[in-house]
């Protein structure tokens, strides 16, 4: 060929060399799939499979654990894939030496095992770098409705086979921002939340990277049922407030008062009443969840469930009841897989002549994502302020020892801690009524707060339960007269403490 021809010969090759490359890459890309689709679709030799989860059963023995209340879980597996290092992880409400020894003694495993023990209350403490994601996931682009969308249908889609392969993971939302390395890349992605994200659990494989094709962030949390023993600051024993302790009869746990309703059917069986969750009124809501059934439409219904105000813990390990339990339901409601822990409480008294006023659910469109401010009352924090950052959290709450399985909860309300202020919730808050704030004060009612993360709580949305169940969410104007606005802020750890300390009169 030519000279003139030489260019063109030149350009020819730099092109075919450029295509060869690109289809390295792409068998490159498409032999790694096909491995990682050989490695699921291979013959799993089912006697390793089950002596790997043997491991697991490090303690056969798990009614044990009623000996020491504070060891709350455990995981085992590898922390190291390469040198695969066998490790326990216990988690404990509290320092717990004796049960730390107790947990040791009673292992059955060898003795190169290591083990890790986590006080679950001082884990709570702000980690550099997980308060560096926080903030510029905070600061990143909203992520559009039609990607919003789209990612809730996967959670939705996928969240329960993650919770059934993965026992590591504890929930499920739409993040903004990821770390990927050193680096935080801003861009929409599915945040699992793990109680540990280096170590997987004997029989299981690590934590998926994409869901979907959509990128993972992996962070570690611990999410539980918000019941516990603490004092009521109410004054009227029979008339509790939004935030009263409540619990059932002869029980130790306890919960909060959250909306008071009315029922606007006059054929209902009740006038007054109020909503808490199914956790702290019914004593056995494990089988509504297990049953995918409402209470009235469940062999529990032939039970009387009573509700004692304040809990029994909290009244001297005495009983004074002031409702039942008519309506509950635990577990996700629907079709659309709504998150739902909720019960309707029959108050045996009424307020006569109390002034009142009719409240309006918040609806979809009435909400602004990560920008809302909103507002709780509960009997172990007390009146908390958070911000509205998800509408699409999953969490998963373990059962106790001596039952194995989970709770696994869709389409939650996701709360955020305001930095540097009290926790939106803790143990005892659960059952609360959470509103949406406008100018200020607490306006339009959310749903009920019933589970929390390391500083996030999990909210169901209550727009169905009144619209099905024929219901009006009230607040009486001697309530709405001593609402503080958010700029006030709460009343004080001591005239709090001082309130808890004054009598109760009988009304």
């Amino acid at each position: 060929m030519g000279r003139k021809g030489e260019p063109v010969c030149s350009d020819a090759w730099v092109e075919i060399k450029n295509i060869s490359e690109k289809t390295v890459k792409d068998l490159n890309a498409i032999l790694i799939e096909l491995e990682e689709f050989q490695t699921c679709v291979l013959p799993v030799d089912q006697n390793k499979q089950v002596e790997e989860w043997l491991k697991r059963d490090v303690i056969l023995d798990k009614s044990v654990f009623k000996m020491h209340p504070s060891i709350m879980k455990y995981i085992t597996g590898y922390k190291d894939r390469d040198d695969k290092k066998q490790v326990v992880k216990v988690y404990l409400h509290g320092d717990d030496k004796k049960a730390e020894n107790f947990f040791k003694e009673c292992c059955k495993i060898s003795t190169d095992t290591y083990f890790e023990f986590v006080n679950v209350e001082r884990s709570k403490g702000k980690k550099q770098e997980v308060e560096e994601l926080k903030q510029r996931e905070s600061k990143a682009p909203a992520v559009d409705n039609s990607t919003r969308k789209q990612l809730k249908r996967i959670i939705q889609e996928y969240g329960d086979k993650i919770y059934a392969r993965h026992s590591n993971v504890v929930g499920i939302r739409i993040g903004k921002a990821r770390r990927v390395g050193d680096t935080i890349q801003e861009h929409p992605c599915l945040v699992l939340y793990c109680l540990d994200k280096f170590l997987v659990p004997f029989g299981e494989k690590p934590l998926p990277e994409a869901i979907a094709g959509w990128p993972c962030d992996i962070r570690e949390d611990f999410v539980r049922f918000g019941i516990c023993p603490n004092r009521c600051p109410a004054s009227r024993q029979n008339l509790p407030d939004p935030g009263c302790s409540i619990g059932i009869p002869s029980d130790e746990s306890s919960g909060s008062v959250g909306f008071l309703i009315e029922s606007k059917d006059p054929l209902h069986t009740f006038e007054f009443g109020f909503l808490t969750a199914s956790h702290v009124a019914v004593k056995r809501f494990e089988q509504l969840y297990h049953d995918e059934k409402l209470l009235s439409m469940h062999y529990l219904k032939l039970n009387d469930h009573f509700i004692v105000h304040p809990s029994w813990i909290d009244n001297g390990r005495n009983d004074h009841r002031i409702g039942k339990v008519v309506e509950s339901f635990c577990g996700n409601y629907g079709l659309n897989k709504i998150g739902l822990d909720f019960a309707v409480i029959a108050s045996s008294y009424c307020r006569n002549g109390a002034g009142k006023e009719t409240l309006k659910v918040a609806k979809e469109d009435d909400l602004i994502i990560e920008k809302d401010i909103v507002t709780k009352t509960g009997r172990t924090t007390g009146t908390t302020y958070g911000y509205l950052m998800d509408d699409s959290l999953t969490v998963k709450v373990d059962r106790s020892f001596l039952s194995r399985g989970y709770f696994a909860f869709f389409n939650c309300y996701a709360i955020e801690d305001i930095p540097d202020d009290q926790p939106f919730f803790l143990e005892g808050d659960s059952g609360s009524g959470v509103y949406v704030m406008e100018n200020g004060k607490p306006s339009k009612p959310l749903g009920i707060a019933f589970a929390y993360l390391d500083s996030q709580t999990a909210v169901c949305n209550i727009g169905m339960i009144v619209d099905k169940l024929d219901l009006q969410i009230i607040r009486y104007l001697e309530n709405k007269e001593s609402l503080e606005t958010f700029e006030e802020l709460k009343i004080s750890d001591e005239k709090m403490e001082e309130k808890s300390q004054e009598p109760m009169e009988e009304s």
